[in-house]
């Protein structure tokens, strides 16, 4: 549901639902730490920032190569803003990345 109509044939993964309990939890934490990360707030300077998305590779899952949307609809509402900067946070160390 979150992909464009590209990169939904190379989306391999699980995703938390956006209005999950769990997902609405671990966005707080989160965001909280970027909140408390000063050199976040001065290189990313954002004006607001989206529901975070929660997702999950394993064995042979991936995203494969792509380029996030510039424009993103805003969950629960009609209104779409523009995306200038995405970011992956990893909770466990990825392995076997082709970059390693």
């Amino acid at each position: 549901m979150t992909s464009g109509t590209l990169s939904v044939l190379i989306k391999r993964n699980q995703q938390l639902a956006k209005d999950s309990v769990v997902a609405k939890e671990l966005g707080a934490i989160v965001l909280q730490a970027l909140n408390a990360n000063e050199m976040f707030f001065s290189a990313a300077l954002p004006s607001f920032v989206m529901p975070l998305q929660f997702n999950r590779y394993e064995n042979s899952m991936d995203l494969g190569n792509h380029i996030d949307n510039a424009v993103q609809g805003i969950f629960g509402t009609q209104e779409r803003i523009r995306a200038d900067l995405s970011a992956t946070v990893f909770f466990a160390e990825p392995e076997g990345r082709a970059d390693d």
